[in-house]
């Protein structure tokens, strides 16, 4: 007994295409305007339409050239029923003229059409010339293209469509009434699978976690996710299922993904390791996964300041409320520097023959992102250590000489790293209740007569760093030379030539001038000099008072400030530098200045 013939299969992405602008799918914004044009007669003779692939910009382009031919007349919604749409919609309507400018790119194409567009309509009222991808065209083709465009018969329309709008002169831009088509919301995209495949549905019992998946995996394509959904019911035997969808897609499921996530920021890696297992041996693509990873953490960002999560993250509503509950338990620096080392992982994906290395690694750099510290973190540390005098849990660092010991929040009597170095203590010395203040910073007054007092030279730089830290950089190395007559001499250095144009500014001089008026109570002028100022080391400085320069070396080292940026950083003290000749007092300029009672 013969078979009996089969139905040609026809693709869903074509079998399924919008017949009317209220089928296409999440693109009101376009086919509102346009149905109002055609309602109003006031179609454009040029449109392009712009956007990714598979979000309806040659289906909306057919729509409006059924709706300019259709027989009822120029209506908001074509009939679908007449001669002219079903020859439309079948692709057989001699006035409607598709071009592929991806192989129609050159000048002697456009100038073909150029011929073409001034013979009038066979069987239709309007041509509509739709052509496709037009960035491909060649200069010359666009050139050719322009005063056709510009001033087309009145029987012809032109659509242009394209996926990269930025390759398209903007002397053709400036000729066309532009539509930027979006990417489709993951929730549309599965309304619109569940009424394409209904029938199949019914026949394979397609679960809802299906279309959710697909939708994801599309990424704002309708005609990609029906093109999916076409290779997996083709795969399907009876029963579709979410383990058959893996397989065939190589990608990794929701809930893998946050279970990922929540295991890093847990710590447990020997978790990690064996779900990274787990997917390598189910054949999962392990760069598809990085992607996935991508997208989630910056999920996770989002929903930590969107205060309408829904519209800035596209996922099903049980994803999103997962996603949500997730964020609330991770810091945002975190996720930040998360995305930095998948962004890595993801560039070194596409040059390696062992991904799984490249995930595992890219995995023990995230574990790890919790118990590293950042620069803000070390310099927040260091504040909190000048103002305290100790840092909160460090331990002593032991010394050839007898120094005091610092405190320690592990113990209150900490023992030496190295016993044999406890000898060169004779006796344990008290700590002390304060830092022991520094050696104070010296500033040479060139004019005795009428010079800076020491305290108000210091309390103003105080005052200008507080009130503009970016002047007050520029004052490094400024000796103030005199005041009379209510103005004020400060010499700045002359290898210092930019910071010198940089307060002769207006502003800049008027800031300073303020904070002098609040320091000495009166309005004061500022008059800036050149000067020769040389910045030397303790070494080459002359003694004072008996101290020597290798002293003056060995008191910085003991410095318990300095000692713990030694700790910090692992650092030592190879000299000190202070600035020739002697400063009354205050801070050295650009140095930040000491706290107000210390």
């Amino acid at each position: 007994m013969p078979s009996k013939p089969q139905t040609p299969f026809l693709a869903t992405a074509r079998r399924g295409r919008p017949q009317r602008f209220a089928d296409v799918v999440a693109q009101e914004h376009i086919t509102t305007v346009l149905q109002g044009a055609l309602e109003r007669g006031k179609v454009s003779h040029a449109y392009l339409f712009s956007g990714p692939r598979g979000v309806g910009k040659t289906s909306t382009a057919r729509i409006l050239a059924k709706a300019l031919n259709c027989e009822q007349g120029v209506v908001r919604e074509p009939c679908n029923e007449c001669r002219s749409c079903r020859s439309i919609t079948a692709g057989t309507h001699i006035d409607i003229i598709e071009i592929d400018a991806a192989s129609n790119r050159g000048i002697d194409n456009i100038r073909d059409l150029r011929e073409a567009v001034r013979i009038g309509p066979a069987v239709g009222r309007t041509k509509v010339y739709i052509i496709d991808e037009v960035h491909m065209l060649t200069l010359d083709a666009f050139n050719a293209l322009l005063k056709t465009l510009e001033e087309p018969p009145e029987h012809a329309k032109f659509v242009l469509a394209t996926t990269e709008e930025h390759k398209v002169p903007e002397t053709i831009l400036s000729r066309c009434q532009r539509f930027h088509f979006r990417r489709i919301p993951v929730v549309a995209i599965i309304e619109n699978l569940k009424k394409t495949y209904a029938e199949e549905s019914r026949e394979l019992d397609i679960p809802e976690a299906i279309f959710s998946y697909v939708a994801r995996a599309a990424r704002g394509s309708v005609r990609d996710a029906q093109s999916l959904m076409d290779q997996i019911i083709a795969f399907s035997e009876d029963r579709v299922t979410l383990e058959a969808v893996e397989t065939l897609l190589g990608a990794v499921e929701f809930d893998t993904l946050l279970a990922y996530v929540e295991r890093i920021h847990r710590g447990d890696l020997d978790e990690v390791l064996n779900l990274i297992d787990e997917i390598s041996q189910r054949g999962r693509d392990l760069a598809q996964f990085v992607r996935d990873l991508i997208e989630l953490y910056r999920h996770l960002m989002v929903a930590q300041y969107a205060k309408e999560p829904q519209r800035l993250i596209d996922l099903a509503p049980e994803q999103l409320k997962a996603t949500v509950e997730l964020s609330g338990r991770l810091e945002t620096e975190t996720l930040l520097r998360a995305l930095e080392v998948l962004f890595t992982a993801e560039g070194q994906l596409k040059s390696t023959v062992d991904d799984r290395l490249v995930v595992e690694l890219a995995s023990f750099k995230l574990a790890k992102l919790t118990e590293s510290v950042t620069l803000r973190d070390l310099i927040a540390r260091v504040e909190g250590w000048e103002a305290t005098g100790a840092p909160a849990g460090a331990a002593p660092r032991p010394a050839a000489k007898a120094v005091a010991p610092r405190a320690s929040a592990s113990s209150s009597n900490p023992s030496p790293a190295n016993p044999s170095e406890a000898v060169a203590s004779p006796a344990p010395v008290a700590p002390p209740s304060a830092p022991e203040e520094p050696r104070p910073v010296r500033i040479e007054m060139v004019d005795p007569k009428g010079s800076i007092p020491a305290p108000l030279w210091r309390q103003f730089l105080e005052q200008l760093h507080e009130h503009s830290p970016k002047i007050y950089s520029y004052l490094e190395g400024a000796q103030p030379l005199g005041l009379q007559n209510d103005r004020l001499t400060i010499a700045i250095p002359k290898v210092h030539g930019f910071q010198y144009q940089q307060l002769k500014g207006r502003k800049n001089t008027e800031k300073i001038q303020q904070a002098l008026g609040e320091v000495f109570d009166k309005k004061l002028s500022v008059e800036w000099v050149l000067k020769e100022i040389e910045l030397v080391s303790d070494a080459d400085a002359p003694p004072e008072q008996g101290v020597s320069p290798a002293q003056l070396i060995e008191e910085a080292r003991e410095d318990p400030r300095v000692q713990q940026v030694m700790e910090l950083f692992d650092g030592r003290v190879i000299d000190r530098r202070v600035r020739r000749g002697k400063r009354a007092a205050g801070p050295a300029p650009g140095k930040s200045p000491k706290p107000k009672g210390e």
